[in-house]
């Protein structure tokens, strides 16, 4: 046979190939129901009713052929003698014993006959691969060799005997060890096609086939790690990644426990390969077999999380960080999670998965070398873009002809982004889309297509200045969300999240839709939702609900952030920092001791728990500060929070705050050009009417009636301690605050009267009696507050010497500002949780 070979031209070859196939093919394995189709019609009935009484044997070869191969033979089916289950045949009829016993041997010698026609074929492919390995090398015989490895992958695919598989399994270990090149250099479809039928053995109901399937591919990963010199094992991580989608798409599907025994099964061979212990290819290994558990898990998941949009974009999420190494695929899954973000009106997340998407393109063309920028440029859009898309993997062995991005494709995705992105009213974020598109139709001199670009950036800046003028555009709200109960939310038990809600989305609208979602799911006897936004003490929740809890949040800026984001869109965009406070007293000396004495004379210990508000003295303020893993607006609607802040402000540090709030709010509208004026008298005669201003006047009387302020002030080496007890003679609270609370005071009247001169130049003769209400309203006020500060003379609107100072701090924004830098170190407690 071999020296007829060498006679035999490549193309003669490729048909005897050919010829092998067509043997193949013929005598497959066909199963007993085939053996049944060819009786006649009158016997096909009789063995149907007889196997009605008994079953039949079903003798499929991949099962059973191992045992039958070695204790019958294709003769002693055919004489009849009777065999190893000749007792099956019995049946209450004769006839139909007749017609089952033909099934039974039939079926029995067509498995029979197909194992020895696979081992012929697979000896013939191993002769010719051992001594024709010279010919089958040279860059003519490609044709040739690839015809002979899918020779080997065809017989996987038309179902051998176990007992054959394993010998399949070793020629295929020997073809990696013998024709690296042909699996690692050029096209990719051949180790693709392998990659593929490994994996579908990897899922096979034999443990023995899901074991040598998992040695293969190990093997292959090895060979891949050997042949790029240890550069890692980018083309067949890519074409396992590639292979699993597919077969998740197939109807067959994949078993999970089995497909997840094979991975660990490949993990150990990688932990227990002593040659390979010092080099990366464990970690290799480890990281794609994650990978692939990461796949399965969200696709088994999927189906259950249906009706959960925030959960199912989640498991979205994941599948598409799995397939970060396969640019196609991942780009297949932020389209998905885009077209459910537009399902739920949510804009500014599906305008981020377009442009997260033209990021994987320019990441690719880099790795092409069609594009030398890559995806950094996107980062002055979002800083999440260089996290998730700069670790694409690219197969430059050309691994990736399926996956075809070309640079008119990125621009025709960078022309959707900017489409996507004016729909979510982010018009500041064109400028930014625009810097990374110009530059290329610049350089392609494509001036038609530049004149639109600058166009729509003219109509973008034109509605920038209509939407911070009117202020009526809405990015967004948000809210922490936090679940609880292992028994129905299982791994999201604990977990908190922002969640991003469309437009103005109120707290009573989401809470609704969680609770209506979630008893859906779980019954509405087993929901419970938490009303507060109090820490939850795990011990006092009920095992057997879910609970969920929703807090509405602002987003928070410390003191540099808080002078760079000026706009609505600034304090909207590229934020990962939230706040949200909650109000309690902590009891006075004089009721803990009431406290004490009625429990004195009893056993009986009740936990009380502190009220949210009572006396001013009393209230205290509890700020936390919470951190996402990343900024929004995200290609998620929920981000997970990663650290939490806990600020615990004394009560005249909340009168601070307050007062400090209100000022601020008066100063918004004053700035704010043109000036809103219905707004401004709201906000003025909430400010400085006496019967609706109960706040700022308890507060001074609280905080600062009859207090002592000491001549000289705190040197810098004064200590907290120190700057107690010299306002102690007054009052119990430390001078420092005191000031600060006197100058804010003063900044309220101040803005108040710069409130009440513009509200007279803005309105009507009609008006006039209403701007002398206010005048008069004003002077009670000012009144009020001289007699409770003892001042005296306007004295209450200009600042002395001591509080020259403390007057040039600006006020902090409300609530989201810089709030320790004034009130930081003065009587509050701080922890991290």
């Amino acid at each position: 046979m071999v020296g007829y070979w060498t006679t035999l031209s490549n193309e003669a070859l490729l048909d005897f190939l050919t010829l092998l196939h067509l043997c193949l093919e013929h005598f497959r394995y066909a199963g007993k129901r085939a053996a049944l189709r060819q009786l006649p019609g009158s016997q096909l009935q009789q063995a149907q009713r007889g196997s009605a009484s008994r079953k039949l044997i079903n003798l499929d070869p991949i099962l059973q052929f191992e045992s039958l191969y070695y204790e019958t033979t294709i003769e002693f089916s055919i004489i009849g003698l009777p065999g190893p289950s000749s007792s099956c045949l019995t049946t209450s009829s004769s006839s139909g014993s007749n017609s089952s016993g033909f099934a039974w041997q039939r079926s029995l010698q067509d498995a029979n006959l197909a194992t020895q026609v696979g081992l012929v074929v697979l000896d013939t492919l191993s002769t010719l691969m051992t001594h024709c390995t010279e010919r089958l090398v040279e860059p003519a015989s490609e044709a040739l060799l690839n015809k002979t490895v899918g020779l080997h992958l065809i017989m996987l695919q038309l179902g051998q005997s176990e007992t054959l598989q394993k010998h399949i399994f070793a020629a295929l270990r020997g073809y990696i060890e013998t024709f690296p090149d042909t699996l690692f250099q050029g096209d990719a479809s051949v180790c693709g096609w392998l990659c593929f039928e490994l994996l579908k053995s990897c899922n096979s109901k034999l443990s023995s086939v899901r074991q040598e399937s998992s040695a293969v591919l190990y093997l292959l990963m090895r060979a891949n790690y050997l042949h790029c010199q240890h550069a890692g094992i980018n083309r067949v991580h890519l074409q396992v990644i590639i292979s699993v989608s597919q077969l998740l798409g197939e109807a067959m599907g994949l078993n999970n426990a089995r497909f997840q025994e094979s991975m660990a099964l490949i993990n150990n061979y990688a932990n227990t390969d002593k040659a390979m212990q010092n080099t990366g290819l464990m970690t290799e290994v480890r990281d794609l077999t994650t990978r692939v558990r990461t796949v399965l898990v969200a696709t088994a998941q999927m189906a259950h999380h249906s009706n959960d949009p925030e959960m199912l974009c989640s498991l979205q999420h994941s599948l598409a960080a799995s397939y970060a190494a396969t640019p196609q695929l991942r780009i297949t899954w932020l389209h998905a999670m885009a077209r459910l973000h537009l399902q739920h009106r949510c804009i500014s997340e599906a305008a981020m998965c377009e442009v997260h998407i033209a990021a994987v393109m320019a990441e690719y063309l880099k790795g092409e070398k069609l594009y030398s920028e890559g995806c950094a440029p996107f980062n002055i859009i979002s800083p999440n873009i260089l996290k998730d898309e700069n670790n694409t993997r690219t197969d430059h062995a050309g691994g990736q002809t399926d996956t075809v991005f070309t640079l008119d494709s990125l621009i025709t995705q960078l022309e959707c982004c900017a489409l996507m992105l004016d729909k979510a009213e982010r018009y500041e974020q064109l400028g930014n889309l625009y810097r990374i598109l110009v530059p290329i139709y610049e350089e392609r001199r494509n001036y038609s297509a530049l004149v639109h670009c600058y166009s729509h950036l003219y109509q973008a800046y034109t509605r920038v200045v209509e939407v911070n003028n009117s202020r009526k555009r809405l990015l967004g709200t948000y809210f922490r969300v936090a679940f609880y109960g292992v028994l129905h939310f299982e791994d999201e038990a604990g977990k908190e999240y922002i969640y991003k809600e469309p437009k103005v989305t109120s707290l009573a609208e989401v809470s609704e839709r969680l609770y209506q979602q979630y008893c859906d799911k779980f019954g509405k006897e087993n929901v419970k939702m938490i009303m507060d936004s109090n820490a939850v003490d795990l011990e006092e929740l009920d095992p057997r609900l879910a609970y969920v809890q929703v807090t509405h949040v602002v987003p928070y800026f410390n003191d540099e952030e808080n002078l760079q984001r000026q706009t609505e869109y600034e304090r909207n965009n590229n934020i990962n920092q939230f706040v949200f406070e909650t109000p309690f007293t902590r009891p006075s000396e004089d009721e803990e001791l009431d406290t004490n004495s009625l429990s004195s004379g009893s056993d009986v210990r009740t936990k009380t728990k502190p009220k949210a508000h009572g006396r001013l003295q009393d209230q205290w303020k509890r700020r936390v500060i919470v951190t996402t893993s990343y900024c929004f607006p995200y290609v998620q609607k929920r981000i997970p929070i990663i650290d939490c802040k806990v600020r615990e402000m004394s009560p005249i540090e909340v009168a601070i705050d307050e007062m400090q709030g209100r000022v601020k709010e008066l100063n918004d509208v004053i700035n704010k050009k043109p000036t809103d004026i219905k707004k401004l008298q709201l906000k003025l005669q909430g400010s400085i009417s006496v019967q609706v201003n109960a706040g700022p006047l308890a507060y001074a009387t609280t905080f600062l009636q009859d207090v002592l302020i000491p001549s000289h002030s705190p040197t810098p080496s004064t200590t907290a301690m120190d700057s107690v007890s010299m306002a102690s003679e007054g009052t119990a609270y430390p001078v420092n605050q005191v000031s600060r609370l006197r100058e804010l005071y003063r900044q309220f009247m101040v803005t108040c009267k710069v409130a009440l001169e513009l509200n007279a130049q803005l309105i009507g003769p009609d008006q006039s009696e209403y701007q002398m209400a206010l005048e008069a309203t004003y002077g009670e006020l000012q009144s009020a507050l001289e007699a409770v500060l003892g001042t005296e003379g306007g004295a209450l609107l200009h600042s002395d010497h001591r509080n020259n100072r403390t007057s040039q701090v600006s006020c902090a924004s409300h609530p989201g500002g810089a709030y320790f830098s004034l009130l930081g170190g003065y009587g509050g407690s701080s922890m991290e949780c």
